[in-house]
């Protein structure tokens, strides 16, 4: 049975492939006492979120999926500008950008546009090892596939992921939630601002903007 292996260390972080951009993202990692401010390591914060989202239906689907699969899944914070939170498959890992729960801005569209939940964020990731547990095929030689070739998996994986995961578990957390992958604004400009305050004060933006979003946090119902 797979497990879900929080990384404490950069020095955990394997290296699986001769790849560039993976090795550019391991040196991102970050812990998230440093990075939010609290006293919790990486693993306390993480199981609390995972506990929490597993309450919810939608949730305790997605681990109990993960959790069908023989390998391990690893789960690696970090702080970039250039890397996206994603799913990595030929590690396999879910990696979580801390910048993309409060600097990035990702909105949710409507009447009165909102910031993507970070739990909303950590389960869509964590949705894409639950495919990976179920349609490996999706994701079989990702690394050696052109940007053209992905594309037609890239989309489909994406709207698959958000009708089974990403809508539902919004849902019952009482949140917005976009139809379509591309349903999701930024605020570009506010972004890059605050990207910029990071290369002076980092820990300061990131920590301020960490208890802000943490005011304002729905909790799992």
């Amino acid at each position: 049975m797979g497990r879900l292996i929080i990384i404490e260390n950069s020095s955990d972080i394997p290296d699986p492939m001769d790849d560039k951009e993976w090795r550019s993202l391991c040196r991102a990692f970050v812990t998230i006492k440093e990075t939010f401010g609290v006293d919790e390591t990486n693993t306390q914060w993480f199981q609390a979120e995972l506990r929490l989202g597993q309450q919810l239906a939608t949730g305790a689907r997605i681990i109990a999926a993960i959790e069908s699969c023989p390998e391990d899944i690893l789960l690696i914070p970090i702080v970039s500008q250039t890397h996206l939170s994603q799913f990595e498959p030929d590690v396999p890992a879910v990696v979580l950008n801390c910048a993309d729960i409060v600097l990035k801005n990702n909105f949710i569209p409507g009447d009165d546009p909102q910031q993507m939940h970070h739990r909303v964020l950590l389960f869509h990731e964590l949705g894409h090892a639950a495919q990976w547990a179920t349609r490996r095929e999706w994701f079989q030689g990702s690394a050696q596939r052109s940007k053209a070739a992905k594309e037609p998996y890239h989309r489909e994986i994406e709207q698959d992921n958000l009708t089974r995961h990403e809508v539902p578990f919004s849902q019952e957390m009482g949140l917005p939630y976009r139809r379509r992958y591309e349903d999701l604004c930024k605020d570009a400009e506010s972004a890059s601002a605050r990207w910029a305050e990071i290369k002076i004060e980092a820990a300061t933006v990131i920590q301020r903007a960490w208890r802000d979003h943490r005011a304002k946090a729905v909790p799992a119902k």
